[in-house]
C-alpha cells in the first residue's frame, strides 16, 4: 500500500490528523493483509527535514514484519519531476539516495529502492534503461547485496514494453515497476499485454501505483477487470493507490479517513485470496471466539494473516 504525505509540501503523512500512524499500520496489516508499505518521498523532504515521521514509520514498520519500499516520488514537492536528472544533476540525486538508504540500511523493514517514480517522457526506453542501470550500479557498490530495487517504465510509469535490464547482475532483486489507472491511456487487456510484455517474467513486475474510485460504475469495473488481468497473468507483486485523499482513487479510507471502504478492500484482496467476504467477519465482529479459535487471533480480534500462512509468495502486497 502506498502512505504517501512526506513529498508534499506539507511533510506529514496523509491522515495524521485523524490517527497517529500505528493505527493505520496496524488495520492495513490486520484487516487487509498488507505486507509492504510503499513511501514516496523528495528530495526537498531529505534535505529540509528532521525525519522524525519517517523515522518513526520506518520503525513501526520493523516492529510489525511489514517491509518498507522507499519511492523517490519527487525532486521538489511543489510539483512532479519529469526524470531523475532533469531538475538537479544526478550527483546530487545519488547523494540523497545515499542519506536515505545509509539512515536506515539497518533496519529491518528497509526493503526496497523505488529508484524513480515516474518517467514522463513516451518512449524513452534507451535513456530509461541507461539511468536505471548506472543508479542501481551506483548503490550496489554503497551497499553491496543489501536492497531490492524497482525499476519503474517511461510514459508516467505505464508503458514498460522496451524494458530490460536482465543482463544486470542484480537482476535477481530487480523489478520492473509499471503504474496503471483508468486514465493512463491504456484500459483494456490489449492494450495491458503491450505495455506489460510477458518477455518479462511475472515474478519481476511489480505494480507500484493503481487505483480506482470504487463508487463510480466505469472506475469500479476498470478496477474489476484489472484486477482479473493481473490474476490471470500472475503478477500478484503490488502496491495499492493509496490511504485516503486522492484526486485520482480516493482511498481505502474515506476522506474522514476513519471510515473504512470495506467493497473496495474486498476487490482488492481478491488479487491474492480469493473472496474477503469470511475474512471480513472473521476479522471485525464481536462474536464469542472459544479457546480453540482465539490463538489464531491478535489483540484487536484480528486474523493473524501471518500464522495462518495467507502470505503465499508474491513478494510485495
Amino acid at each position: 500500500m502506498n502512505f504517501y504525505g512526506l513529498e508534499t509540501p506539507r511533510r506529514r503523512f496523509v491522515c495524521d490528523w485523524q490517527h497517529n500512524t500505528m493505527w493505520y499500520l496496524e488495520r492495513l496489516k490486520y484487516d487487509l493483509f498488507i505486507n509492504t508499505i510503499r513511501i514516496p518521498f523528495s528530495y526537498d523532504y531529505v534535505w529540509q527535514s528532521d525525519f522524525k515521521d519517517l523515522d518513526k514509520m520506518v520503525n513501526d514498520c520493523s516492529n510489525m514484519g511489514l517491509r518498507v519500499i522507499f519511492d523517490f516520488h519527487r525532486v521538489f514537492e511543489s510539483h512532479q519531476s519529469p526524470a531523475p536528472d532533469a531538475e538537479i544533476n544526478l550527483n546530487q540525486f545519488m547523494e540523497t539516495w545515499y542519506k536515505v538508504l545509509a539512515r536506515y540500511e539497518n533496519q529491518t523493514s528497509a526493503f526496497g529502492v523505488g529508484i524513480f517514480n515516474e518517467i514522463q517522457a513516451n518512449n524513452a526506453f534507451e535513456y530509461t534503461n541507461t539511468i536505471h542501470a548506472l543508479i542501481i550500479s551506483n548503490i550496489e557498490k554503497r551497499f553491496p547485496h543489501r536492497f531490492y530495487y524497482f525499476a519503474g517504465c517511461p510514459n508516467w510509469g505505464g508503458n514498460c514494453e522496451r524494458m530490460d535490464l536482465t543482463k544486470m547482475p542484480t537482476w535477481n532483486r530487480t523489478y520492473i515497476e509499471v503504474h496503471k489507472y483508468i486514465f493512463s491511456g491504456d484500459s483494456n487487456e490489449k492494450d495491458w499485454d503491450i505495455s506489460m510484455p510477458d518477455k518479462i517474467p511475472a515474478a519481476h513486475y511489480f505494480v507500484g501505483e493503481f487505483g480506482w474510485k470504487q463508487g463510480v460504475s466505469n472506475e469500479r469495473d476498470w478496477g474489476e477487470r484489472f484486477i482479473a488481468y493481473l490474476k490471470h497473468r500472475g503478477l500478484y507483486n503490488a502496491c495499492a493507490w493509496t490511504i485516503a485523499h486522492s484526486g485520482d482513487t480516493e482511498g481505502w479510507w474515506k476522506d474522514d479517513c476513519e471510515t473504512f471502504q470495506w467493497d473496495k478492500a474486498a476487490l482488492l484482496n481478491s488479487l491474492w485470496f480469493g473472496s474477503m467476504k469470511r475474512v471480513r467477519e472473521l476479522g471485525t465482529s464481536n462474536m464469542t471466539l472459544n479457546n480453540a479459535t482465539l490463538h489464531n487471533f491478535n489483540s484487536h480480534g484480528r486474523l493473524r494473516a501471518y500464522d495462518q500462512n495467507l502470505w503465499g509468495h508474491n513478494l510485495t502486497r
